[in-house]
């Protein structure tokens, strides 16, 4: 342990301010933000938590994929932290039903950061120190009287916002030097560290070359300083130094500003989170398990199971997959029609489906990029089951149509509904559930996490298993002209006037040869009926 840090003024009352100050005592929201509300407090007034000298320098370069990311690394998160942070925020956004949640900056511009911090003490939060706030424990019982656990479940996403969701038992404090830019400046470490010492440093900071400018913003300032540098190659980085006499030296003399943050303890500040923790954690046994039932129960109700009866509502013609009695003009046996169109009254079934996954799924969930069978809805007095069905290098009925400003549409193939004993199904037959990555959909990947489950309202992709390009999509070319059989052995053909203009061809579109740039290929999944 080097001297500089042993002579840090760990005292009880240097401990209490630091505790007060640095709001140690507030989590993080899923955002990354600082909570609104404490959700812990000293166990004993006005008896700090415990501190340990600590010597420890660390350099790593971080990607930040969005605003989310960015916030938890001004936070003090490191890379580590972030991965130990995104299942527990993920669990929190797919169970919310809050955009505000979910989205966080999605505009944002992919930026590089590389971040320098030297740790000068340890501060550890435990249950030896800290208890929650009784206010924290009284809003929690409080939504559990909430009448169903979807009230439940609203309620305490309201209080994750106030109360945070991810608490931190360890925190480090002392100085952090970070530089952002958009571009990654080859040839840096990453991921360096050095315990016991910041001498032999493997990272050397961004800094001008010999023809660049170093644009000063804010010189020292309450031991923070800013400054914009220009590399050779005319990049703007942006650098902020906090501790240590922050200057622009610290880009030049690590070891010296290291030293200077000992020597400054006014200036420390969170640099980095350890021992990370869902904010539930933080209740007595009993509590936790009533918010943890809350919220796998509203999992349970945001994924979609299998067998689940669903609607699919086409995002290019809004309008919904269905089929009709009436058979296709091939000459294949029972291939019944299918289109989109708005939902009449009427037979019952020709607008619902189950999404049936392979009979070796052994989840209870349909899981992104699972392979399934789309079947009309099974009701009480069908004897046979009808799949949908994709036929490759088979026109498509309406393929010599055209818009209604005369332009010809792109060639697809025929999709239609066939009625097949289970075991005759064959790929065909099957479709692969393919993500749709949407903003509004939902973007915990910002976090590194991929999202696994199928959810209510996704936005997903319908791909034949047949084939690697070959996607279930519909467009608008109305079927008012289709011809069509009344039955399979008609020899004359009518048109399908009945509802005809607000009908839309399913169809199927090869995407590496013809991009679906309107959508037409995007599928919102709808619960119609939970079994």
């Amino acid at each position: 342990m080097s001297s500089q840090t042993r002579g840090a003024p760990l005292t009880e009352e240097f401990r209490l301010q630091k505790y007060k100050t640095l709001k140690l005592n507030y989590a993080m929201k899923a955002s990354g933000e600082q909570a609104n509300e404490p959700c812990v407090e000293l166990r004993v007034p006005n008896t700090p938590p415990a501190y340990d000298p600590t010597d420890q320098y660390q350099t790593e370069e971080i990607e930040c994929q969005s605003g989310r990311t960015e916030k938890f690394i001004q936070n003090g998160c490191s890379s580590m932290a972030i991965k130990l942070i995104a299942p527990i925020v993920a669990v929190n956004l797919e169970a919310s039903d809050s955009n505000a949640q979910r989205n966080i900056n999605t505009n944002f511009q992919k930026i590089y950061r590389q971040v320098q911090t030297y740790g000068a003490a340890t501060v550890f939060l435990t249950s030896e120190y800290v208890k929650p706030t009784d206010n924290f424990i009284g809003k929690i019982k409080e939504a559990l009287k909430n009448g169903s656990n979807v009230d439940k479940h609203r309620e305490l996403t309201r209080l994750w916002d106030r109360f945070g969701y991810v608490w931190s038992q360890v925190l480090i404090i002392g100085g952090k030097l970070e530089t952002s830019a958009n571009h990654r400046k080859e040839g840096h470490a990453t991921d360096s560290r050095v315990e016991g010492g910041f001498e032999g440093s493997l990272l050397t900071p961004v800094e001008p070359g010999a023809n660049a400018r170093i644009g000063l913003s804010i010189s020292e300032q309450n031991g923070r300083a800013s400054l914009t540098t220009f590399d050779d190659c005319q990049k703007m980085n942006n650098t902020c130094i906090i501790g240590g006499g922050a200057n622009p030296d610290a880009l030049r003399d690590t070891a010296t500003w290291c030293k200077n943050i000992a020597k400054t303890p006014e200036h420390w500040i969170i640099v980095k989170r350890e021992s990370i923790k869902p904010i539930y954690d933080l209740l007595d046994s009993t509590l936790r398990s009533e918010v943890l039932a809350v919220i796998n129960s509203a999992l349970d109700h945001k994924r979609i199971r299998g067998n689940s009866v669903v609607q699919l509502w086409n995002r290019k013609t809004q309008l919904f997959l269905q089929w009709s009695d009436k058979y296709l003009t091939n000459k294949t046996v029972h291939a019944f029609m299918t289109y989109t169109s708005p939902i009449f009254s009427g037979e019952p079934g020709t607008h619902t489906w189950e999404l049936v996954p392979e009979a070796s799924s052994q989840n209870p969930y349909i899981r992104y990029n699972d392979v399934l069978r789309i079947r009309q809805e099974q009701l009480p007095n069908y004897r046979i089951s009808r799949y949908l069905h994709g036929s490759i290098d088979t026109p498509s009925p309406m393929r010599k149509s055209k818009y209604e400003n005369g332009t010809r549409p792109k060639p697809g193939d025929e999709v239609s509904l066939r009625e097949l004993d289970s075991r005759s199904v064959t790929e065909t037959e099957e479709w692969v559930i393919e993500r749709v990555e949407d903003s509004q959909n939902g973007n915990i990947e910002d976090l590194g996490q991929d999202r696994l489950y199928v959810r209510d309202r996704d936005l997903v992709r319908l791909r034949l298993a047949a084939a690697q390009t070959y996607y279930l999509a519909s467009h608008d070319i109305k079927l008012d002209k289709m011809p069509y059989r009344k039955q399979t052995g008609d020899f004359l053909t009518k048109k399908f006037t009945k509802n005809g203009k607000r009908a839309r061809e399913v169809l199927l579109f090869n995407t590496e040869k013809n991009e679906c740039s309107e959508q037409e290929d995007v599928w919102e999944v709808r619960v119609f009926d939970r079994r």
